[in-house]
């Protein structure tokens, strides 16, 4: 079974954190060490670990933009929560419709986490 923790993109302030989970509650609420608990709402973005690791051994989450390049034309993707197959799934950058399962056959496993969709929308190519 795969480790359950997030990391949050926090949009006023344009940066990502790697909040660790402490607890969640029948609310839905996730409190994350270093996060006020007053109850003062704060936008966060959350993203789920996928449970795989790129070729670096650094962890793939949710929002990732990856380069993919084992046994097929070098191209990027983002990682996505697909739910209607209940799993992590993968589109291409430059073409949302292009969307294939995150795994060992796609060359997930010879993949490399480039950036992400917060900090680097420069690497999701001309969607035109």
């Amino acid at each position: 079974m795969r480790e359950i923790k997030f990391r949050a993109w926090r949009p006023e302030k344009g940066m990502t954190l790697t909040p660790i989970l402490k607890r969640s509650d029948y609310t839905g609420k996730v409190y994350c060490e270093g996060f006020d608990k007053s109850g003062k709402l704060i936008h966060l973005d959350m993203m789920q670990y996928t449970g795989l690791n790129d070729t670096n051994g650094k962890e793939i989450y949710e929002g990732d933009i990856i380069e993919i390049d084992k046994n097929l034309p070098q191209f990027n993707a983002v990682v996505a929560w697909n739910s209607e197959s209940a799993s992590f799934s993968c589109y291409q950058a430059n073409d949302p419709d292009k969307e294939f399962y995150c795994d060992h056959i796609y060359g997930i496993d010879a993949s490399k986490v480039i950036g992400n969709i917060y900090e680097n929308a420069e690497l999701l190519g001309d969607k035109s």
